[in-house]
């Protein structure tokens, strides 16, 4: 099974909007190095196998979420309105 690229995006895009590029660039830069699939970068094209998604999301929660599982719905509804507002846009 893979997702989309779009779910990456959007995820990204939610936490540099929360907190700032800086911090998601070094997150990015530490999760290339745990993650070998991340190094090359993500369109929305990009199918990105399941198991690197959840590797991924585990990483977000842990490093910008304090591990709190209640974040998956807050960035989830975060991310669906950026995708629909993307989405009008095309």
């Amino acid at each position: 099974m893979e997702i989309k690229g779009t779910a990456f995006l959007s995820k990204r895009n939610q936490i540099v909007r929360m907190h700032g590029q800086a911090r998601w660039d070094a997150f990015l830069e530490g999760l290339r190095r745990k993650q070998p699939f991340f190094v090359e970068n993500v369109l929305a094209t990009t199918l990105i196998p399941v198991d690197a998604f959840l590797a991924f999301m585990d990483e977000v929660l842990a490093q910008f979420f304090t591990g709190d599982e209640r974040a998956y719905w807050e960035i989830g509804a975060r991310s669906a309105d950026w995708t629909r507002t993307v989405a009008c846009r095309a």
